[in-house]
C-alpha cells in the first residue's frame, strides 16, 4: 500500500510525496497559490530570508492509502487544496468556505501534526 506525506510551511501544504510498495518515491508541488500564500504570511510576520522562516516547514507522518500511487498523489493533492478552499490547481471551489487567509485551514488527510510548525 503507497504511503503519502504533505511538505507544509506552518499548516499550509507545498509539495506531496508518495512512496510506492517498490521505493519508488514521487513528488508534487502544490499549486503556486500554495506558496503565494506562505510567502505573503512569513512576509507579514517578518519572516522572509531567516532561519525561522525555514525552520517552518516539515513533513508530515506517513500515513498509508490504498489505490495505485498516481491515484494516491491526486487524491491527497485534491484534499489538501480543498482544505483552503481550492482546487488543485489553485483556483477556488465553487461554493467552499473562504480561507480565512491566516495560514489556517480545517484539518484533514495528510495534514501535518500541529508540532511541525503550526
Amino acid at each position: 500500500m503507497p504511503t503519502y506525506r504533505v511538505l507544509a510551511w506552518r499548516s499550509i501544504p507545498t509539495q506531496v510525496e508518495v512512496t510506492a510498495d517498490d521505493g519508488t518515491v514521487t513528488k508534487q508541488p502544490m499549486a503556486a497559490w500554495f506558496m503565494q500564500e506562505v510567502s505573503r504570511i512569513a512576509m507579514r510576520a517578518d519572516l522572509t530570508g531567516t532561519d525561522a522562516y525555514l525552520d517552518d516547514f516539515a513533513w508530515g507522518e506517513p500515513e498509508a492509502r490504498d489505490g495505485a500511487p498516481d491515484e494516491v498523489l491526486a487524491s491527497v493533492v485534491a484534499g489538501q487544496a480543498a482544505r483552503f478552499g481550492r482546487r488543485p490547481d489553485g483556483h477556488p471551489l465553487e461554493g467552499a468556505a473562504r480561507y480565512a487567509g491566516d495560514g489556517t485551514a480545517q484539518a484533514g488527510p495528510g495534514s501535518p501534526p500541529p508540532s511541525a510548525g503550526g
